[in-house]
């Protein structure tokens, strides 16, 4: 009995081929993860010894007890410390304040005298 010749990829074999690309591409994606996965306790671990030797050799350098900042350090590796005092913030709101109430008995007694003026 002849065989027939193969005349090419039918599409069901394209679709198979593709598919099995498809599915060699996730597998590889999966493991990538899972070594992902598996690295971060260790990753975390480094971080944490990292952080630990970074304040253990600032805590060795010497210097003053009282020039620690507590404050959380931003992205830019601030770590809590304005050029401003505290107190300067205080006196700028209590000013804020003192203004914003005689603007307000200023637009009160404006618009009390319009009602006046104007309804009666």
């Amino acid at each position: 009995m002849p065989r027939r010749s193969h005349k090419g990829a039918t599409p069901l074999d394209q679709k198979q081929q593709e598919l099995s690309l498809r599915e060699s591409k996730v597998r590889d994606e999966m493991e990538k993860l899972q070594r992902v996965i598996e690295e971060a306790p260790r990753r975390a671990e480094e971080n944490l010894r990292r952080q630990q030797h970074e304040l253990s050799t600032r805590a060795h350098e010497g210097g003053d007890r009282l020039n620690v900042s507590l404050g959380p350090s931003d992205k830019w590796g601030n770590i809590g410390r304005y050029d401003v005092p505290r107190v300067a913030l205080r006196k700028e709101r209590r000013e804020g304040r003192f203004i914003f109430l005689c603007l307000f008995i200023l637009l009160t007694v404006v618009v009390v005298w319009l009602v006046s003026r104007f309804l009666l």
